[in-house]
């Protein structure tokens, strides 16, 4: 596994190299560990490589005459890396929440962190995370802001739940703490799932959302079946929503099977072959991820289909069975659709 010391601060090229490794580390773990472990080292290396940009930011501001404020502050991973399961497809999806000051310093804080995300944003592209391409990151206003910046930010969105607000509080759902003050992350995130759980009206939203969407056939009419796109975002949106039903925070999926188990929410059978096929689309992905970077290929999510076995494409489709049938439940649970009253 690649390790970091936990005080040293690495420079880029050393964070490239890091980086660079990391297919060949992921190629030997598959062969020697479960999935889970695999994942393990995977969410480590980029929550340390987030962590690393982010204090190399800090450290050239000082060189530049800015030093950190005395506010307390966390930076905040979201998406795929908040629930421990991003591969080796790597974009940025992060934030940064931070503690009110005197009102005499909030120009200069929010200059400050202004400042830093964009540091770090551009850090981590160096180092080889890509650019959100939805702009989910903490040189976004709308992912930076004070405590009470962020409390206003989503109680908005949840006055308005529009399908992008919504979208925008699914988001927000799933962060977990990098750097800093764990307990601000983990009280901005259990107000949306607080809201989540007793909202009927967002989360049949949701389910309706989820039930229209289809796979999407013009990569299909290509020979081509996205992994993201087709299962891994359908599965993991049903069964976040379960989750949050019951008011549980947890981001990862398979914590969250489990909760949904041990509170009866779902049976023994279900949570099964939901875990089942979770731990199969997660080791799809890193495989093929794998596979493309070894070959100097860009990573994607994309299987060309002609290049299956009948078993492997069997199996896929018995995933995408099983997405659907979830998909199905998950709408007829959450049919009520309530009002907006009380959001």
């Amino acid at each position: 596994m690649l390790t970091f010391e936990d005080e040293k601060i690495y420079s880029l090229h050393a964070l490239r190299a890091f980086q660079q490794k990391l297919p060949h580390q992921i190629d030997r773990s598959l062969h020697a560990d479960s999935v889970e472990q695999t994942y393990h080292i995977l969410s480590q290396h980029h929550r340390m490589m987030h962590r690393q940009a982010f204090l190399l930011a800090q450290k050239q501001l000082q060189r530049e005459g800015l030093d950190p404020p005395c506010a307390a502050f966390c930076f905040i991973m979201l998406g795929s890396g908040a629930r421990s399961e991003q591969a080796l497809r790597v974009d940025q999806d992060h934030a940064l929440i931070f503690a009110p000051c005197r009102k005499e310093e909030e120009q200069s804080l929010q200059t400050y962190f202004f400042q830093l995300s964009e540091l770090v944003s551009a850090y981590l592209h160096e180092i080889g995370y890509t650019l959100c391409t939805g702009n989910v990151m903490a040189s976004n206003p709308r992912w930076r802001g004070t405590v009470e910046d962020w409390s206003l930010r989503l109680t908005r969105y949840q006055q308005e739940p529009t399908w992008e607000h919504i979208r925008f509080l699914l988001i927000a759902a799933d962060a977990v703490p990098i750097l800093g003050e764990e307990a601000l992350v983990f009280m901005m995130r259990q107000q949306v799932v607080d809201y989540f759980a007793r909202s009927s009206f967002v989360r049949w939203k949701i389910a309706d959302q989820g039930r229209a969407d289809k796979i999407p056939l013009p990569l299909w009419r290509k020979g081509v079946f996205s992994l993201k796109e087709a299962l891994y975002s359908p599965l993991v949106n049903s069964i976040r929503l379960w989750a949050h039903s019951i008011d549980v925070a947890e981001p990862s999926t398979l914590r969250r099977i489990e909760r949904l188990h041990e509170s009866h929410c779902w049976n023994g059978e279900l949570a099964h072959e939901a875990q089942q096929v979770v731990r199969k689309i997660l080791n799809w992905r890193v495989r093929l991820h794998v596979d493309q970077l070894l070959r100097g290929v860009k990573a994607t999510d994309l299987l060309q289909l002609e290049e299956l076995t009948a078993g492997e494409w069997e199996q896929i489709k018995t995933a995408v069975r099983f997405v659907r049938k979830l998909q199905s439940l998950t709408a007829k649970r959450f049919h009520e659709r309530g009002n907006t009253d009380g959001i």
